[in-house]
């Protein structure tokens, strides 16, 4: 009894000393969550898709469209009073922009191939939204998301979470088209 009750004050001891998680660790946030299998997608850095720029609305709306036309993908959604464009259904195929997709989406992992998001089309859905805060800032915002199928697979679609290069990437673009513009 006395090396039980030893063996439990050890177990205590060791997890009251854990630091725990660091007060400056960044928010989770869930994307998708599959009941089934238990299996949930994060992300950890809400704010990483937003950005201020020092121009107007409509300055940055057009650098947002000749960004989209640099990229190849077509605009199916322009709504200018909210100031959102993008393409809510285009595919990706294994590279995109000369870069992997799976450095673009997390689409999970198939033990034997790899990235789920390198194996196939991926439907996507880019929305990007400039919305002025007034003078001479505009905040730009981009939301990306994707989903895919397994081909051979009968387990139904795999969502996939942004990794936040492509957001970071299409504003680094725009910015770039701001200062070239001035």
């Amino acid at each position: 009894m006395r090396a039980y009750s030893s063996l439990l004050l050890l177990i205590a001891a060791g997890c009251a000393s854990n630091p725990g998680t660091p007060a400056t660790a960044s928010r989770d946030r869930i994307l998708a969550t599959d009941d089934r299998v238990g299996s949930t997608i994060r992300t950890n850095d809400v704010d990483a898709t937003r950005i201020t720029l020092s121009a107007t609305a409509d300055q940055v709306f057009s650098a947002v469209t000749s960004s989209y036309a640099f990229l190849k993908i077509p605009l199916t959604h322009v709504d200018r009073a909210l100031g959102e464009q993008g393409n809510k259904k285009f595919v990706m195929s294994r590279t995109f922009d000369g870069q992997r997709v799976s450095d673009y989406l997390n689409c999970g992992d198939d033990p034997f191939g790899g990235p789920n998001a390198n194996s196939g089309p991926v439907t996507v859905s880019m929305v990007t939204r400039a919305r002025a805060l007034g003078g001479t800032s505009t905040v730009l915002e981009t939301t990306l998301t994707g989903v895919t199928y397994k081909p051979g697979a009968s387990t139904g679609p795999i969502y996939c979470a942004s990794t936040g290069t492509m957001e970071k990437h299409l504003a680094d673009m725009v910015a770039s088209r701001l200062t070239r513009d001035q």
